[in-house]
């Protein structure tokens, strides 16, 4: 009885949330979609358009809302950017419900899959990985069953290159585990050394651990040229702004220092948020009108989920923790 969830009107179950109006995608496969920023240049614009373009073939409606955001990749919008507009707005949250629907996303079956296949698709850029799974007949005309993208941690930034796109990987396998694990996985990646990974012979500590709990998978690795891994490169590449749900540095958030009758400390916090390139550009965001989800500013003062944002500047940090 401890498993059991009785006399409930909504639940999730195997990957789905089940309810009297319907049954749609678990909100954990599809929050990267749903929390996607609004573009704020002509190369944020492309990398969300490529993140759609592949699945334009199962929604014909997307092209009358792709139709409004093209414009805004052309060569002259990367040095004189267009306004966001309530026309651009609502092109761009279209286009994320389309992708969301199940007219697009589909799911793994095990039981019958018939000639279909499962297909692990990932790229790991400099600040993070993107994977996404899908489901079909070939990798070209897989239909997508979930999206994922994730920050490295600090230490996971100084991995060597063919080591970040080992951890996207082992990323997908460790989330979609129960739908992966026993089934025979098509991973396709466009850094070509991977291919040789199983039979490498020297491997660092690392890297033999993870060689250990992939052993646990049936799987091949498929090299496709960077270009046609727009989806997964679309995830790794997200816009500055995003934030992380739940993952924000905890080195730069305070939650129990009062601040209310500090004003010095205030004022220096304000200062620092000009001189630090990452909340200035937040600051930046909020008068455009483009701040993303999970941030707030309240009276020249930067919050992420309630938590105070301290910016780097003079010893603002260590005098606080």
């Amino acid at each position: 009885m401890k498993k059991s969830t009785l006399f409930t009107t909504e639940l999730d179950f195997l990957g789905h949330h089940i309810s009297s109006r319907r049954i749609e995608p678990d909100s954990d496969k599809v929050e990267r979609i749903t929390n996607w920023p609004v573009p704020q240049c002509a190369k944020h614009v492309r990398q969300f358009l490529g993140l759609v373009r592949y699945i334009s073939a199962f929604l014909p409606a997307l092209a009358e809302h792709t139709s409004v955001l093209t414009p805004m990749t052309r060569k002259k919008c990367n040095s004189d950017f267009p306004p966001w507009t309530a026309e651009h707005q609502h092109a761009f949250e279209s286009i994320k419900q389309l992708v969301l629907s199940t007219e697009c996303l589909t799911t793994i079956d095990h039981v019958n899959p018939g000639d279909n296949k499962i297909f692990l698709t990932y790229d790991a850029s400099k600040r993070r990985t993107g994977t996404i799974l899908s489901f079909g007949k070939t990798w070209e005309s897989a239909r997508p069953v979930a999206f994922d993208s994730r920050q490295y941690t600090g230490a996971e930034r100084n991995y060597p290159t063919h080591e970040q796109e080992l951890l996207a990987i082992l990323r997908g396998l460790r989330k979609w585990r129960n739908d992966l694990l026993g089934s025979h996985i098509h991973i396709y990646t466009n850094h070509k050394t991977l291919q040789n990974f199983d039979t490498q012979r020297n491997l660092s500590s690392c890297q033999a651990r993870w060689m250990e709990y992939m052993s646990q998978y049936h799987y091949k690795i498929h090299y496709i040229c960077g270009e046609d891994n727009t989806v997964a490169d679309a995830m790794s590449r997200l816009p500055f702004s995003y934030v992380e749900p739940d993952t924000a540095p905890p080195s730069a958030i305070s939650a129990i220092y009062d601040l209310s009758d500090n004003s010095h400390l205030l004022c220096d916090i304000k200062l620092g948020y000009d001189a630090d390139p990452y909340t200035k550009r937040i600051l930046e965001d909020d008068k455009a009108g483009l701040l993303s989800s999970g941030f707030d500013v309240r009276s020249g003062l930067i919050y992420v989920r309630d938590h105070l944002v301290i910016p780097e500047y003079k010893d603002l940090r260590e005098n606080l923790f």
